[in-house]
């Protein structure tokens, strides 16, 4: 990155440096430096590209870019529902065995945001083959999307199914359950890709 183009955010990562001279550890420098060429292009590279440029490996851009979320980013509810929209509608999706579906979550305050949404309820996604890869079932999916449409009657009943049966929701579901999935189900036909649409259709309609 050519220096002269570094602008954006120049003077607050001089206050902070001057603000917390002699508190500042070399990982606290990095972070504050990477946030400044965050807000001056790198947001739009990806994870390998900015590995390429500061010559660091990904796991350590990953890193940063973690601390840099964590320390500096103030997202709220709004902004993960966006997002993980944005990956129902564009993301890859690989189905697998046993009704799951796994896809790739490369941010990690979200993918740790989706987790603990799916454990407040006695769910869990799985992430331990990659850290990046998170695999779910159609019931996680309608569960986070009955959370993120505020359906309170729906989260309500889902987490009392949860609780009785377990971290998976059964195959036989109550009617009422059952009508509110596929009502929910058909309100986000239109945010997310066809092909998630058909899986959850296909899972509510083997009930």
């Amino acid at each position: 990155m050519d220096q002269s183009t570094v602008t954006n955010g120049t003077d607050d990562f001089i206050r902070e440096c001057i603000d917390r001279f002699g508190h500042m550890n070399k990982k606290d420098y990095e972070v504050a430096l990477f946030h400044l060429l965050w807000q001056n292009g790198f947001a739009q590279k990806s994870d390998f590209e900015i590995s390429k440029e500061l010559r660091i490996p990904v796991s350590r851009v990953r890193g940063l870019r973690y601390e840099n979320d964590l320390i500096y980013s103030s997202v709220d509810e709004t902004q993960y529902k966006q997002e993980f929209y944005q990956i129902l509608k564009n993301g890859t999706f690989k189905p697998l065995s046993d009704n799951k579906m796994q896809f790739a979550v490369k941010d990690k305050m979200l993918r740790l945001y989706i987790i603990d949404k799916l454990e407040s309820y006695g769910s869990f996604a799985d992430s331990s083959f990659n850290s990046n890869i998170v695999v779910v079932t159609a019931s996680d999916v309608l569960i986070l999307l009955a959370d993120f449409e505020q359906k309170e009657q729906l989260k309500k009943d889902i987490k009392q199914q949860l609780k009785e049966q377990g971290k998976l929701l059964p195959k036989d579901l109550s009617e009422t359950l059952l009508d509110g999935l596929k009502a929910l189900a058909k309100d986000v036909a239109k945010q997310i890709a066809p092909n998630v649409t058909d899986w959850l259709s296909n899972w509510l309609g083997n009930k």
